[in-house]
């Protein structure tokens, strides 16, 4: 809750909340809980994206760059302001198109902190997040979300080539790890 107030103190969405209180559940043990309202005509992001990188009509394809830019400049104004989601997967955040501009919503905000000046680590750990979809998102895309992102944070610019290599580094550390569902390879060979 306290999250989510401090978010849309900065200018972001997050769902309304319309209860939230804790039960006991053992002597020492306390489970908190917090009830939003839906969120009207919105979806993950991830929903969003076409799969695959077959041929798009001429229409899906501005649709699908002008939603890629648009999360980027939000990503960015988030961190500009020194936000770190505690995390920002793509099924965190939620957004709908209005009139010709998106609106984003964010989601499981319990772990998401706002610091003086964002640490890098947070940063470069949101930025791996995203770029962990990987399905219907060329490296162009990956670019034109980072160029986005970069517009909001133009103190990086001059380290975009490191933050490229970083990002891509730490997405690849984590995907091995992983297969293209974010589920763990470990895990799924156990079934």
């Amino acid at each position: 809750f306290k999250a989510s107030l401090m978010l849309a103190e900065n200018g972001f969405q997050t769902p309304t909340t319309i209860a939230m209180g804790e039960c006991k559940s053992g002597f020492f043990r306390t489970e908190n809980f917090l009830v939003t309202l839906e969120l009207e005509n919105a979806k993950q992001i991830y929903q969003l994206v076409p799969d695959g990188l077959g041929q798009l009509s001429k229409e899906q394809l501005r649709s699908k760059r002008a939603l890629i830019r648009a999360f980027g400049r939000a990503i960015g104004r988030m961190h500009a302001k020194g936000i770190f989601h505690g995390d920002l997967r793509l099924g965190n955040v939620s957004a709908r198109q209005e009139k010709n501009n998106w609106r984003f919503f964010f989601l499981d905000n319990e772990r998401t902190r706002k610091f003086w000046r964002l640490p890098n680590r947070f940063r470069l750990k949101n930025l791996v997040q995203i770029n962990m979809f990987q399905a219907g998102i060329s490296r162009t895309d990956r670019l034109r979300f980072f160029e986005a992102y970069l517009s909001e944070n133009p103190e990086i610019k001059k380290d975009e080539k490191t933050w490229n290599l970083k990002i891509t580094h730490g997405t690849n550390h984590r995907l091995r790890g992983k297969n293209l569902n974010g589920d763990s390879l470990k895990d799924e060979n156990k079934s």
